[in-house]
């Protein structure tokens, strides 16, 4: 083989190599426009849960998913699979996400089937509620009024 298309051939190649890197996928809601929020560590989070009580903060975890679960937790405090160090993501059909280029909801179904994100690394942005744990609800905190929600 000539140089001149083994060259080619290595950046065709590289160019393919390129355009396939994971993209993260990110989903908006149109909900609350404008808002200002706090971008805060897991752990930071977790220990100040009442300090952001009522506002609009962004945290990244693993989300959890599955039958009654809907939480997001961090996988250093999840050993124990305890719901004390996860929250809950109470995600509203009166606030869609869809992704901004393609217009795709984030819970459409695909193939016939609705998408399981179990165990997906996210970054997620809502309003936060401190929630007294209870038999019905054993989480300390709920995000609610999801705006944001970017797929790792």
């Amino acid at each position: 083989m000539r140089p001149g298309y083994t060259l080619m051939l290595i950046l065709f190649v590289l160019i393919l190599a390129a355009c396939s890197k994971h993209q993260p996928q990110v989903y908006t809601s149109n909900c609350f426009t404008d808002v200002m929020y706090k971008k805060v560590s897991y752990k930071n989070f977790m220990d100040s849960l009442r300090f952001y009580d009522g506002k609009f903060v962004e945290v990244g975890g693993t989300y959890k998913q599955g039958k009654q679960l809907s939480a997001l937790v961090n996988d250093s405090t999840f050993t124990e699979h305890d719901p004390k160090h996860a929250i809950w993501i109470n995600f509203s059909p009166d606030c869609p996400l869809y992704a901004p280029k393609t217009h795709t909801g984030f819970f459409e179904m695909h193939n016939g089937e609705y998408q399981n994100f179990n165990n997906t690394q996210m970054v997620i942005r809502g309003r936060l509620q401190v929630h007294k744990p209870d038999a019905k609800n054993p989480y300390p905190a709920i995000l609610n009024d999801i705006i944001y929600l970017k797929l790792q």
